[in-house]
């Protein structure tokens, strides 16, 4: 996972076992009915979508400026919690959904999303600095990136 697509893989690195931990959490459900594996469904759609966002927004966003995507990210992730109070509030009222169940699924995919995530994080090839005419720039460097005065020549 070293493309030139770090978003996308770390959406990817989610989205995969969080989709295999809620396949099992609905297959264990359908055990007990199928309103519980309705409810599991319920479960993995929210915790899928509240997940995606931040991964998603960075596939957008990509070049965009951090004093941009900074705002943008914060106004998401409050939409974000929004929409899924909204969706709590109108399945608690539905008789038949079985919360432990949905509880289940989200509990299953956040877990397995998250560590999908942690685990790709390492692997991701994610430039830290700007890129100059003379490649990367780092702090210590006398291009822009570095502070007034750090570069080698001007600490003699």
């Amino acid at each position: 996972m070293t493309g030139c697509r770090p978003a996308r893989e770390l959406l990817l690195a989610g989205a995969l076992p969080g989709t295999v931990a809620g396949a099992v959490v609905v297959a264990v459900s359908a055990v007990w009915s199928g309103e519980a594996v309705i409810s599991a469904l319920a479960g993995v759609v929210l915790a899928s979508v509240a997940l995606s966002a931040g991964p998603a927004l960075l596939v957008m966003l990509r070049s965009a400026s951090p004093t941009l995507v900074t705002p943008l990210a914060l106004a998401v992730y409050g939409t974000v919690v929004w929409l899924m109070a909204v969706a709590f509030s109108r399945l608690v009222t539905l008789p038949w959904l079985s919360g432990g169940h949905v509880a289940a699924a989200i509990s299953a995919v956040a877990v397995a999303w998250l560590a999908g995530m942690i685990r790709a994080v390492p692997r991701l090839r994610i430039l830290a600095f700007g890129s100059g005419p003379n490649g990367a720039q780092g702090p210590g460097s006398s291009g822009q990136g570095g502070s007034p005065g750090s570069s080698p020549a001007s600490s003699r």
